[in-house]
């Protein structure tokens, strides 16, 4: 009466990455789109619509469950766009350094924006 039952994670690893590929995409699709929009409402109205993605983002992310796992891909794509803005206007932002903090502080952006996608390697060791 004691059966082993042997359940497989590949479907759901499969879709994991599949949504990770999405947001790279985005990620890299972005940052055309992105000149655009800082040149026609400036870097700090940009800066805010990437915070607003940034929390929709990981709000799409508090409720999947079961069902609802195209949220996943909402989460990437969201997250993705917002990571991009964040790293164009912070280049923006640091021509307002001095020259000597100037490459110290677009080092600091670009690794913080960079490490973002640490996250689906988190999840995927603890889940």
């Amino acid at each position: 009466m004691n059966e082993t039952i042997n359940l497989h994670c590949d479907p759901r690893t499969e879709q994991y990455k599949l949504a990770l590929t999405v947001g790279i995409w985005f990620y890299n699709l972005m940052p055309f789109f992105i000149g655009l929009l800082i040149n026609y409402f400036g870097s700090r109205f940009v800066k805010l619509v990437a915070a607003l993605f940034h929390i929709a983002g990981w709000l799409t992310l508090a409720f999947v469950e079961p069902g609802k796992d195209y949220l996943i891909f909402l989460h990437t794509i969201f997250t993705s766009i917002s990571s991009a803005i964040i790293l164009i206007t912070g280049f923006a932002y640091c021509r307002y350094f001095g020259d000597g903090v100037r490459a110290v502080i677009s080092s600091i952006v670009s690794g913080a924006s960079i490490s973002s996608t640490m996250w689906f390697s988190i999840f995927q060791v603890n889940h």
